[in-house]
């Protein structure tokens, strides 16, 4: 058979890309119904077009508290990720990738990005984070010697390329622009998945010239077009009042409004131009081989892709809270300003019927005007509305004592029954933060094989711990990626920490004075688990079995500190790697 014309096979791919993307979008209407939902439950949003102008639209910010106080307990600091050797002879190698994670960590600035990518992840369920490869090379003009021998002659310009930044990138993708295989319920298991974005065409034109796109002069005659991107997220902004930007038309190439629909399957990416032109179309460029996304999750599902986040299931009790609190609203206003009975003839101007300071109201007949008052929510009106918050933190296991305020809704609880619905809440957040480890650890396993990938020349980098900053040169044969990795989340930690604490309390409650125990090293101990430093001296003076008094100070440390030089003149982290670092900050 003849081959295709290539236009024509790019086209036919095309149409076949757009056609999974139109399909996937079609299935996912219903969850980007939801998702517009719980958008407005947590901005606060109330739809004023059913009320009358003198009725209330309160909101009261319920489903707001309880995502952020669930935030701070799920990052409430850097995890700890420790890459653990799978053979003897790699553990100076995994102390490398150890450096280099913590190192890129503040690279990607990811102690910034994490809060957002778990309050995402707790409003709509589930979260999506990419991460891909930089790596930029720029032609910079250096003044050089035209002969070091002879520096009389002076300096000439030489231009030179320079890799500027070299590192890998975490990308959080706005939900409403990715889109997956709907028989697939997690990134392996779908046969593809795609990435909507919208760029320039300078742009496009920039990366044609890096060699990352092609066909690019394609699409010229779009380039001073108004904006025209999908509706799924202007549906979401619009519930604040913004306009709608389809129309929108700054009149320059220099506007982001050439829609890209990047295509990933485990072995191919295809991105696909304004819905028509194919500009890439490769194998995937990362060793691992796989789609370079991972997924977070609140609440899964079984063999289902989205999570359920902590505003599903309490959507209907917001309703409810708001729908009590402005009735009791409507019913003061209502009150305060009554309405009135006029009998037919009584010759009343209806437009002095209204409540104001000295107001009069001119009647021909005194009895034909009298005040009709609506009867008063009943006080069981605010126990109902104690019930629905109530409810609300039985569901999400977030109490107000939780939040550390005082509660109505659990005055009438025991000490213990209070206790009991803290240690169930903490349970949900135990395994909220073991799905945020199991999200970390897969970002941990994209940055091994991507440095082992693409870090090809010397790289120096910075290991933060006491003291002053140390350097780090790391060399390409220095890098591996036979490892595995072991995370915990920063509160598990800070929670650890305090078991320790409360144990070593009551060990030495339990044998203080016991002749059987070496006091001096209960004593040791007891401070080794509150961190403190400079140990010895605090011990001071001791006395030996033989009576000679002997300064703890001055005797030398079995193992000094500082650890044992590794690789690339680094040094060996004490126990917990990059933890012990962590917990250093």
């Amino acid at each position: 058979m003849p081959e295709k014309p290539k236009s024509v096979v790019n086209k036919e791919l095309a149409n076949k890309i757009v056609s999974r993307y139109q399909t996937a979008r079609n299935w996912r209407e219903p969850l980007k119904q939801k998702w517009d939902d719980f958008y407005d439950l947590y901005r606060g949003v109330l739809d004023s077009a059913t009320k009358a102008m003198w009725q209330a639209n309160i909101f009261v910010p319920y489903s707001f508290s309880t995502i952020e106080t669930i935030v701070p307990r799920l990052v409430a600091g850097r995890p700890q990720i420790d890459v653990i050797p799978r053979e003897e002879g790699d553990t100076d190698y995994a102390r490398v990738q150890n450096y280099l994670i913590d190192y890129q960590w503040d690279q990607c600035d990811m102690d910034k990005l994490l809060p957002d990518i778990v309050r995402q992840m707790l409003i709509y369920g589930t979260s999506i984070v990419k991460i891909y490869w930089d790596k930029r090379v720029e032609t910079v003009e250096e003044e050089v010697e035209i002969d070091p021998d002879l520096p009389e002659l002076g300096n000439q310009k030489v231009k030179t390329e320079k890799t500027t930044k070299n590192q890998p990138v975490v990308e959080m993708v706005d939900l409403y622009d990715f889109f997956w295989d709907p028989k697939g319920f997690d990134i392996d298991s779908c046969g593809w998945v795609a990435h909507r974005t919208y760029r320039s065409y300078d742009y496009l034109l920039k990366m044609q010239k890096q060699g990352l796109y092609k066909n690019v002069a394609l699409l010229e005659k779009d380039k001073n077009r108004p904006f025209k991107g999908e509706t799924d997220k202007v549906t979401r902004t619009n519930a604040l009042g913004t306009t709608d930007p389809q129309n929108y038309s700054g009149g320059s190439d220099k506007e982001a409004n050439i829609e890209l629909i990047e295509y990933w399957e485990d072995n191919r990416v295809v991105t696909i131009a304004n819905r028509s032109v194919v500009i890439r179309d490769d194998k995937n460029p990362f060793a691992h081989g796989k789609k370079p996304f991972v997924r977070f999750i609140d609440q899964s599902v079984p063999k289902e892709f989205c999570g359920i986040g902590e505003l599903e299931p309490i959507e209907t009790l917001q309703k409810e809270l708001n729908d009590m609190r402005n009735q009791r609203m409507d019913n003061a206003s209502l009150i305060l300003n009554r309405m009135w009975l006029v009998a037919n003839g009584a010759g009343v101007d209806e437009d002095e019927l209204v409540s104001d300071v000295g107001g009069v109201i001119h009647t021909d007949k005194i009895e034909g005007v009298q005040p009709l008052y609506p009867p008063e929510i009943p006080n069981s009106s605010y126990r109902e509305e104690t019930l629905i918050k109530a409810d609300i933190q039985q569901t999400t296991g977030i109490t107000d004592y939780t939040k550390g305020v005082a509660s109505d809704a659990l005055a009438n609880e025991t000490a213990t029954g209070i206790s009991m619905m803290q240690e169930a809440g903490n349970a949900r957040i135990k395994l909220k933060m073991m799905n945020i480890e199991m999200g970390i650890r897969e970002i941990g396993k994209l940055f091994i094989s991507l440095n082992k990938q693409f870090i090809d020349e010397e790289t120096v980098i910075r290991i933060l711990g006491e003291g002053s900053p140390r350097w780090l040169l790391v060399k390409p044969d220095e890098i591996k990626d036979n490892f595995d990795l072991m995370v915990e989340s920063a509160p598990r930690l800070l929670e650890n920490d305090a078991i320790a604490k409360r144990q070593a309390l009551e060990l030495f409650q339990m044998f203080a004075n016991d002749p059987l125990i070496d006091q001096l090293e209960l004593r040791r101990y007891i401070l080794e688990a509150f961190n403190a430093k400079n140990i010895d001296k605090l011990l001071g003076k001791q006395q030996t079995p033989t009576g000679e008094q002997v300064d703890l100070g001055q005797i030398p440390l079995t193992n000094p500190p500082g650890g044992v030089p590794g690789i690339g003149q680094g040094k060996d982290l004490n126990q917990s790697g990059i933890m012990q670092k962590a917990q250093q900050k």
